[in-house]
This record gives structure tokens, C-alpha cells and sequence, in this order.
């Protein structure tokens, strides 16, 4: 194993600071959260962060849908990347778009992009401890000692800025309260893929300093079949490091610092294509031909700064990040056994940002938070193809310098007891510098000339209108408008020899919700109607070409509406019993078509025709939870069914994502002491071959018509957990 020096020292670390402890336990703790079984704990209310206020509130009291997963929670679901929440909630879709594997290609409620081009802004933005992923590369990584994952849904402009036009997905790291507790997690998987986990905290200075160290590492042999390589392909190799120092000098101040290192190594995107197949459902099994398995190689660090400090009725809170990425991936497209087009590319990005905010009561009625942002990225992309039996060998990418600052104030104003008003505002200005090697303008070896050097600059107002209404103690129905950009930027795989900017897509919502408890707090039924309207939409339009094999161009297509509603249901029929259900149904038409996106040469009905990539009409889930008492402990069943209908994945409609339906099941095991348990799960039952993408090639003749990355199917697995 590569990296096994580097995680034995990590380890060894660990269990010194162990030893070296105050010697307290939590094992009491560790039971359960509150006491609350397995199946109550599908209702309990989950504290979330998103809402930027001096402390978590529970989600259940956020006027707007958030979807949110508690630590154990997450554990339930067997939960290892963000795609295994995919879909868990409606109208969500939390996709690895597979040209290269950690690449995230997020969708909620029909606000989505495809596209691996690392100059491309998202519509769903990752914030993990607060600090904004500045690419899309690197998102889609195994997750691991979370407090908390939040999906919040709709246009976040105001608190969040910009690229959250669909949403924001939150990841909150557990942090150390100074108890000493060692927890680990050992886990197989078939594949074979195996996975072990440890993490160790406890205090350094008694009520002043606590720490924690994580690591987890995984292996996985490869779950696709492939006939010649002589192996299943699909392999991977990674590991992830943390330390997390909790620094509390008094009660009015605190301070957090988290590192994290990862890296992530193996075998490229793994791809079937499907010559002469149903557009619909076209994949059907997990094998694959292709003559190059590629590499990938992966590496980030991250170091976050927090500090809250309480001053009068509020709380001045500072949120600095830095980042660093390097992804370096080869991969066949062309899903043949032959050579028709292959790609090398290499993408190196860093960051830093800093959000300085305060949230205060300034009035019995009147609860502000305002706040600066500043956001800085240096971005450097290279990629290689190679053509038709390696007879063309082309190069392209680009260098980009990118600066952005906000301010934003949010205010909360209750009318009286039962009615609160919310007015927010956010400016933001942007500029990006950039210089554009056009595909064709490199050699393969990334010999390129002086490039298309361009700037622009883009300045943005999202405000946010909201009311709430507490009709009782258990229901509030809520109803606001809000406005989100998608930033301009430049395309780095651009097959113009002369690329510019492309501007801006705003999106403005209305949505009007309800979020409702019944039966003394054992049904939870929530919902929310919404209506977008997208102007000057940013599409990747992928288009079949003998030249450089894809032509992907970035333009400003169209304005389009997108109407929907969704709904989610908890209910806890006896303490240890609990099922849970929820729908959600998004229809979307194009109104202003601004470029031909049929391929027919002229703006028409044919176009304004068209569905909108992403977009899915319905979604479904339905499960339930179910605990057993045995004279040791308790074993937990549980069962959950998705339904995600088809979808477009080109803007011409040219290919489609198939209809998915999926099942999941597990069995587990929790001793009385709490301090270890152990689980059994099946994932993907049905085996449904998922897909990371389904685009569109110029080599029908060669037998050689999609690139579609292919998801695991079905496995099966075991998981031991402890702690003490």
C-alpha cells in the first residue's frame, strides 16, 4: 500500500495522544443520541449551520427545505461519498459526472451542468466547514467523521453568494468537546473493497484546549468486468487525514482550526458505450472494452480557520479557508477496445477566502446578520486528446487569476409572536483573468502558443423577501422570493480560436412551504411549491465532432421557467417502528431561445421544444426503520426505495439518462454498552446501471456511439464500529 507509512505514523500519533489523555470516557454517550432509537431517530430534528445565525437551530425551524443528516444518521445509510445521499431526498441529484471520478455534477430541482471543465462554475455549491470548493474537482471524495451534511434547496445568493442558484450542500466536521473517546470503523465490501477508519480526541489543556486526530483508508480491487485486462477495473486507492483543534480560552470566545489532507489514486472513469441501443436504456450491464483503463491522481489540502467571539447581544464570527488541489487523470472516451479518443489532463487550483460576519439581536424584534466575503483562485488546466488511431494529437487549457467580494446583510423581523419578515441583500463583485489555449493551438506534449489573454468583470445584486407564519406551535408556512447568479467565466476546452467570456445566468425563485409536525411530534409532513425563472442560462453544448472528437461550447442559450413542488414524510408508527416517503415533480419549458441548440441551423419551435438537460420529472422514495430488542442489545432492519425519472443529457436531447430505480437494505447490530456495533448492507439491490454522463460521439462507424461512465451496481457489505 503506497501510502501505509504516512497512515501508520498518522495512527501511531493518534494512540500516543490517546494514552496521554485525561482519562474520562464517553461511553454513555455513545449509546444513542439522546436515547432516541434508530427508527426515532429518522424524526428527530437535525441542527443545522446554513442559516449563518450565532448558533445551530433545528432544521424543522428554517423557513425553507433543507434536507439533513445527522452523524449517525449518515452511518444508517452506509453513507461513504455525497452520492450515496443522491437520492435520499426528492428533487435532488448529487452525481460524480465520471470523465474523471470525484468530479461533482450536482442538480437540485433542475439546476444543474454537465461538464468536467474545472473553469466552469457549479449551480449547487460545496461548502465544507464553511469554505466554498472554488472547482468542481475533488468534491466527490469519501466523507468521513461528519457532524452533519445539509442540502439546502433553492437560490442562497444572499448568505452564500454566487454558483448557488440550485442550492447549497453543506459538510460540517464533528469537532472534539474534550471527553477522550477512541472510535473507529472497520468495513468490506464486495469488489473487494475494504476500508478502515480510527479517530482519537480528547483535551490537551482541561476546558481550554481540545484536539482530535482522524484517518481513513481505503482500497477497492474494482468492481467492473473487463474481458482482456486480466483484472476488474475500477480500482482505487485513497486516504484522508485530520486534525481538529478546539481552542476555548473563555465564554465568550472560541476559536477551530482544521487540516485535512487527502489523496485519492487508481484507475480513470469507467466507460461502456451502447452502438445500436434503446436512447432510453441503452446500459444494461457493467462491462466494459475499453483498450486504456487510465489513471487517476488525485491530492488536496485544506486548512480552516473559525473563530467566534461574543460581543453584547451577538457574535462576531470569522471564517478563513485555504485550499489546494491537483488532479491529474488519463481516460478512454471513446468506450471501444479501440483507440479512437483518449485524454490526458492535468488541473492544479488554489484558494484562499475569508467571511467575516456578525449576527446579533439588536431589538426584541429585530435580529440582523451582515457580513463581508472575499474569495481569491489561481486556476491552471492542461489537456491532451488523442484521435482516430493516434493520427491526430491535439492540446488546449488555460491559466485563470479569479477575484470576487461580497457584502450581505439579512434581517429578521418579527411582526408580532407568530409572524417574522426577512429582507436580505447581497452585492457581489467579480473579475476573472484568463488566458485560453483553444484545442488545436497545443501540442499533445502542451507546447502551445502566447493563448487568447481576455477579463471581465461582472457586479450582481440577490436579494431575498421572505415572510413566516407560525400558525401553531407545530406548523409554519412560510412564502419568500429569492434571486442567485451563476458566474461568467471562460471555457477551457474551447474549440474557437477565439474564446471570450460568457456572462452571468440568473435565476429568480418564489416558493411557498409549509413545515409541520402532528400526533405529539410522530409525523413530520413537510412541503414547498416553487417557481423559477432562469435568465440568460449557461448550457455546455456537446456536439459529435471528427476533429477534436467532442466540441463542448460554453454559451448564454436561453431563458427558460421551471415550476415544481416536493414533499417529505416521517412517521413514527411506534417507537421502534418508523417509515418514510416523499415525491417531488419539476416541469420545465424553454421561453427565449438565444442560440440554435437543435443543430438545425435556425431559432425555432423545434428548439423552444426541447427539454432541459438535468431535469427530471419525478422523484420518489419510500422506506422504513425497524428496531428489535434482544437480550444484548438491539437489531435495527432497515429498507429504502428511490425512483429517479428520465432525464435529457444534451441540450439536443441526443441522449438521456435512464429511468433509475434503486433499493437499499441493512441489518444491524448495536450492543447495550454502546461501545460497538455492527452492521450488513445491500446496496443498489436492483443492480441499476447508473451513469455519469451520456455524451454524444463521432464514431458510430467504429461501433463507438456514448461516452457513459458507469456507477457501481449492486454489493454488498459489512461494517464493525467502536468506540470507547
Amino acid at each position: 500500500m503506497k501510502h501505509f507509512n504516512t497512515m501508520l505514523t498518522s495512527t501511531a500519533m493518534a494512540l500516543v495522544f490517546a494514552v496521554a489523555g485525561n482519562g474520562a470516557t464517553a461511553a454513555e454517550e455513545a449509546v444513542t443520541e439522546d436515547g432516541a432509537s434508530s427508527a426515532e431517530l429518522l424524526i428527530e430534528e437535525v441542527m443545522v449551520y446554513g442559516t449563518k445565525r450565532s448558533s445551530a437551530e433545528s432544521a424543522q425551524r428554517v423557513p425553507g427545505q433543507v434536507a439533513a443528516f445527522g452523524a449517525r444518521q449518515l452511518a444508517a445509510r452506509q453513507v461513504i461519498t455525497l452520492e450515496d445521499l443522491s437520492m435520499a431526498t426528492p428533487n435532488v441529484s448529487l452525481d460524480d459526472v465520471g470523465t474523471s471520478p470525484g468530479v461533482a455534477n450536482f442538480t437540485i430541482r433542475g439546476q444543474g451542468i454537465n461538464s468536467s471543465i474545472p473553469s466552469i462554475d457549479p449551480t449547487v455549491g460545496v461548502f465544507v466547514d464553511g469554505v466554498y470548493m472554488g472547482v468542481i474537482y475533488g468534491v466527490v471524495t469519501d466523507m468521513f467523521d461528519l457532524e452533519s451534511v445539509e442540502i439546502h434547496k433553492g437560490p442562497q445568493g444572499v448568505l452564500f453568494g454566487r454558483n448557488v442558484t440550485g442550492g447549497a450542500v453543506l459538510l460540517r466536521s464533528a469537532r472534539p468537546n474534550g471527553e477522550t473517546v477512541i472510535k473507529g470503523k472497520v468495513g468490506i465490501e464486495s469488489g473487494l473493497q475494504y476500508k478502515i477508519g480510527i479517530s482519537v480526541e480528547g483535551s490537551l489543556i482541561e476546558d481550554k484546549l481540545a484536539a482530535k486526530f482522524a484517518i481513513q483508508y481505503k482500497n477497492d480491487d474494482g468492481f467492473f468486468e473487463h474481458p482482456t485486462a486480466g483484472r476488474d477495473v475500477g480500482i482505487e486507492e485513497s486516504y484522508v487525514a485530520r486534525s481538529t483543534f478546539v481552542f476555548t480560552p473563555s465564554d465568550t470566545f472560541d476559536a477551530t482550526v482544521i487540516w485535512e489532507h487527502g489523496d485519492r489514486q487508481g484507475d480513470s472513469a469507467i466507460a461502456q458505450n451502447s452502438a445500436g441501443g434503446d436512447l432510453l436504456s441503452p446500459f444494461k450491464h457493467f462491462e466494459t472494452v475499453i483498450d486504456n483503463v487510465g489513471f487517476l491522481d488525485l491530492t488536496w489540502n485544506q486548512v480552516t480557520l473559525e473563530t467566534n467571539w461574543e460581543v453584547g447581544n451577538g457574535q462576531i464570527t470569522n471564517i478563513f479557508g485555504y485550499r489546494d488541489v491537483s488532479n491529474s487523470a488519463a481516460g478512454d472516451i471513446d468506450s471501444t477496445a479501440l483507440s479512437l479518443f483518449h485524454i490526458v489532463s492535468s488541473t492544479k487550483q488554489d484558494q484562499i477566502s475569508n467571511e467575516l460576519r456578525y449576527n446579533g439581536q439588536m431589538t426584541d424584534e429585530w435580529e440582523l446578520t451582515t457580513g463581508l466575503y472575499y474569495f481569491k483562485s489561481n486556476l491552471v488546466y492542461e489537456e491532451s486528446r488523442s484521435l482516430i488511431f493516434d493520427t491526430t494529437r491535439i492540446g488546449g487549457g488555460g491559466v485563470q487569476d479569479h477575484q470576487t467580494w461580497g457584502v450581505f446583510v439579512n434581517n429578521n423581523v418579527a411582526i408580532n409572536e407568530d409572524v417574522t419578515v426577512q429582507l436580505g441583500v447581497r452585492y457581489s463583485s467579480e473579475k476573472k483573468d484568463a488566458v485560453v489555449h483553444p484545442l488545436g493551438s497545443c501540442t499533445f506534449e502542451q507546447v502551445c502558443g502566447s493563448g487568447n489573454p481576455d477579463n471581465d468583470k461582472w457586479t450582481n445584486w440577490t436579494p431575498k423577501i421572505g415572510v413566516q407564519w407560525a400558525a401553531s406551535d407545530d406548523v409554519t408556512v412560510y412564502t419568500h422570493f429569492a434571486r442567485s447568479y451563476r458566474a461568467g467565466g471562460y471555457n477551457f476546452r474551447s474549440p474557437l480560436p477565439n474564446p471570450k467570456a460568457f456572462d452571468p445566468e440568473r435565476v429568480d425563485s418564489l416558493e411557498l412551504g409549509m413545515k409541520s409536525k402532528w400526533l405529539d411530534n410522530r409525523l413530520r409532513f413537510n412541503t414547498a411549491f416553487f417557481f423559477n425563472k432562469l435568465d440568460n442560462m449557461q448550457r455546455e453544448v456537446n456536439l459529435a465532432d471528427p476533429v477534436v472528437g467532442v466540441f463542448q461550447d460554453i454559451a448564454n442559450t436561453a431563458s427558460a421557467e421551471v415550476k415544481g413542488f416536493e414533499a417529505d414524510v416521517v412517521f413514527l408508527i411506534a417507537s421502534n417502528f418508523a417509515i418514510n416517503a416523499s415525491v417531488g415533480y419539476l416541469d420545465g419549458d424553454y421561453t427565449e431561445i438565444l442560440v440554435d441548440l437543435s443543430g438545425d441551423n435556425i431559432i425555432d419551435e423545434i428548439d423552444l421544444g426541447l427539454e432541459l438537460p438535468r431535469l427530471t420529472k419525478w422523484t420518489t422514495t419510500i422506506g422504513f426503520t425497524y428496531d428489535i430488542e434482544v437480550s444484548s442489545g438491539t437489531v435495527t432492519a432497515r429498507a429504502d426505495y428511490a425512483y429517479r425519472a428520465p432525464a435529457a443529457y444534451t441540450d439536443r436531447n441526443h441522449s438521456y439518462f435512464n429511468a433509475y430505480n434503486m433499493v437499499n437494505a441493512g441489518l444491524a447490530f448495536e450492543h447495550e454498552s454502546g461501545n460497538w456495533s455492527v452492521s450488513l448492507y445491500g446496496k443498489n439491490l436492483t443492480n441499476t446501471v447508473m451513469l455519469g454522463g451520456v455524451t454524444v460521439l463521432p464514431f458510430s462507424s467504429f461501433g463507438g456511439t456514448y461516452f457513459a461512465p458507469m456507477k457501481k451496481g449492486r454489493r454488498w457489505g459489512a461494517e464493525l464500529s467502536f468506540n470507547f
